[in-house]
């Protein structure tokens, strides 16, 4: 009864037609229409190019009709379709008869005063399709300096320390302890000397240095600079020098955990010749990529690790804290902890529990 006084008032508005999707056949049929949509723009333009934002449902008519003035104003085409529900629109800018340069200035343009307009009228710089470089700047406009900054401290805090990834443990677990959580505590203390020793250092070297980031000077650059700045040349080679070593390093550590990984998996040499020639062309690929590619895979493939070490995190949590109370009771007891399974009930009766 609701959508169909719903389509009852689209008809009264204006709509040509109200189509109520109750049955599954139906559901495809919308679904192929949403995508002919799309193939019907791309087939009628030489190039187009997407606007996707968010907007309240009650200025959804709001922010079309201000896309036919930017059409008529820019004298472009300006199509689209959306989630009239939810909001969220999909507008294309197609070139048409656009020379290269006219192109350039008349999508940067527009988009620049439809992203605007999303702003104005309550809405997001962005929909279903997230935020990419493309989007950087204009979610920066929206959500000002700090929030973009906390966001770029927090992934690479997690690049640096690898705290909650699952890498780590890899080489915690060859370590010959006592008892676990001695490992475990040296891990912490890992995290504490890398994030806020190490990193905090560097933060303040470049911050102290009066070296000024922006265009081209980025990354290790920027490193290097401010360290020029503060002590010579000698600084620049030392760090291109400390960089081959812990891009050397790092390489061969982070193959090595791959590798004892895919051996404890599987004894197949065809799986791990694969995994060979696969961390091959990353090294390869990786040195002949843009500094800011190489961070938005490396932010994605940590995100991945992250979620799926979150789900172990989850399931083994419990355990973890049984280990802790079992060190610190011995702690207590003026003894050096030694873990042994028949001293946690728990542990006691689980066969699985190999070695620690």
């Amino acid at each position: 009864q609701d959508m169909s006084t719903v389509a009852d008032l689209c008809l009264q508005i204006g709509a040509l037609d109200a189509y109520i999707v109750d049955t599954d056949e139906r559901k495809k049929s919308v679904w192929s229409a949403r995508g002919a949509f799309l193939e019907a723009i791309k087939a009628s333009t030489t190039e187009m190019d997407e606007c996707d934002v968010v907007v309240p449902g009650n200025q959804v008519d709001t922010f079309i009709k201000y896309t036919h003035e930017l059409a008529a104003e820019f004298n472009v085409r300006i199509p689209s379709f959306g989630h009239a529900g939810d909001g969220n629109l999909h507008v294309y800018i197609c070139r048409d008869g656009l020379n290269d340069e006219d192109w350039e200035t008349t999508l940067s343009a527009i988009f620049d005063r439809m992203y605007e307009k999303s702003v104005e009228l309550g809405g997001l710089v962005s929909g279903e399709h997230g935020i990419g470089y493309a989007k950087k700047d204009f979610l920066k406009r929206q959500y000002g300096e700090t929030p973009i900054a906390l966001m770029q401290g927090i992934k690479r805090g997690l690049f640096s320390n690898e705290a909650g990834m699952g890498s780590a443990p890899n080489a915690a677990a060859t370590a010959s302890t006592s008892h676990p959580v001695k490992q475990g505590l040296i891990q912490t203390l890992g995290v504490f000397t890398d994030t806020l020793i190490i990193c905090s250092s560097t933060a303040f070297i470049i911050l102290m240095s009066g070296v000024k980031a922006g265009g081209n000077l980025d990354g290790v650059k920027l490193t290097q600079q401010a360290l020029t700045a503060e002590i010579g040349n000698v600084g620049s080679i030392f760090v291109a020098i400390a960089i081959f070593f812990f891009a050397f390093s790092s390489i061969f550590g982070n193959y090595y955990y791959g590798e004892a990984n895919i051996r404890f998996i599987t004894k197949s040499r065809t799986v791990l010749n694969i995994y060979r020639l696969i961390v091959g062309a990353m090294v390869m690929g990786g040195a002949m990529m843009s500094l800011k590619t190489v961070w938005s895979l490396a932010d994605i493939t940590m995100a991945l690790m992250t979620l799926c070490n979150l789900v172990a995190l989850a399931l083994l949590g419990r355990q973890a804290m049984l280990l802790l109370d079992d060190y610190r009771a011995q702690r207590r007891g003026g003894t050096d902890p030694i873990f042994k399974k028949n001293s946690i009930k728990e542990f006691a009766s689980n066969d699985n529990i190999e070695c620690w």
